[in-house]
């Protein structure tokens, strides 16, 4: 019997999932799909549509969904100008590239938005460190004596 939602094989009378801790609710092992026509397991999906055409390999878009989840992190943490402004518009660019591929779970969400973020931030940090060097160098020095 195979775990509903990791798809990991239960043990024996298990109630819970010893990979993902969800109640054991066992598929059969001759069956190939789930209620939904897909079947997860360890970063993988089988999908089986009326044609009986099986797909299986890595979930399409997910990689890129992590990418931009890590690069808007990078982007809101790393306080250095210019880069982090890059790193945001890549992420963007990987949470859109990663909905376009049909992934639009959590990740790709909060990768977008962390992406975001993380643009605003980074604009409003690289003009205040461009008006620092700007008033440094033009505005005259006041000496009390």
């Amino acid at each position: 019997m195979f775990c509903q939602k990791c798809g990991s094989q239960l043990q024996e009378n298990s109630m819970f999932c010893a990979n993902c801790g969800a109640s054991a609710t066992p598929i059969p092992q001759n069956a190939d799909t789930t209620s939904c026509g897909h079947q997860y397991s360890n970063n993988s999906y089988n999908h089986n549509h009326q044609n009986n055409v099986v797909h299986t390999g890595p979930i399409p878009g997910k990689g890129k969904a992590v990418a931009s989840l890590v690069l808007g992190i990078c982007a809101i943490v790393l306080p250095i100008p210019f880069l982090d402004v890059i790193l945001a518009i890549i992420g963007l660019f990987m949470a859109a590239s990663a909905k376009k591929e049909g992934f639009s779970g959590g990740l790709q969400t909060a990768g977008f938005v962390c992406s975001l973020v993380g643009l605003i931030l980074s604009i409003l940090f690289t003009a205040a460190v461009v008006c620092s060097f700007v008033f440094a160098t033009t505005v005259p020095t006041f000496h009390w004596w």
